[in-house]
């Protein structure tokens, strides 16, 4: 996807050499085809199984990642000057996003919720803009699962 000036493009890419291999996002310059990594800083997918795609926000990129079960979002200036920020994070897989005169739209679940549709305003305020699971959910309560850690044997 072309930038906002039309000198860039971002995309996802990774090392076919390395199996399995984590999709990066990048920037390549249409002129020169120099391809920078905006990600590696993340160590993880970020081309999460969800799916998506970087989108541009004024000067930066918005993206998913995958991280321990959950599929959060980042945000990354594309010209390098600043290392991936969290957007969204915490116990949830966000499954679309999109970003406009500064507010992002999200559809995200939890573990004990089905899909919605949210919005998060510039300040960072979240809200819920649909409760098309709530009939579901009050028919059917679900059991919120425990997280736990499993240490390697001695």
């Amino acid at each position: 996807m072309f930038g906002p000036d039309g000198t860039v493009v971002a995309s996802l890419a990774e090392d076919a050499r390395i199996v399995p291999a984590h999709a990066q996002v990048t920037v390549t310059d249409v002129v020169s085809g120099r391809q920078h990594v905006l990600s590696a800083a993340l160590d993880r997918q970020c081309a999460p199984f969800t799916g998506g795609r970087p989108v541009w926000d004024g000067a930066g990129l918005v993206f998913g990642v995958e991280d321990h079960g959950d599929v959060r979002v980042y945000r990354v200036p594309a010209d390098r000057s600043g290392a991936p920020e969290p957007l969204l994070d915490g116990t949830r897989v966000v499954t679309g996003f999109d970003v406009r005169g500064g507010t992002f739209a999200f559809v995200a679940s939890t573990p004990t919720a089905l899909p919605e549709l949210f919005v998060r305003d510039a300040d960072g305020t979240e809200r819920k803009l649909t409760s098309l699971g709530a009939a579901f959910h009050a028919a059917v309560p679900a059991a919120a699962p425990e997280h736990f850690t499993v240490r390697p044997g001695r």
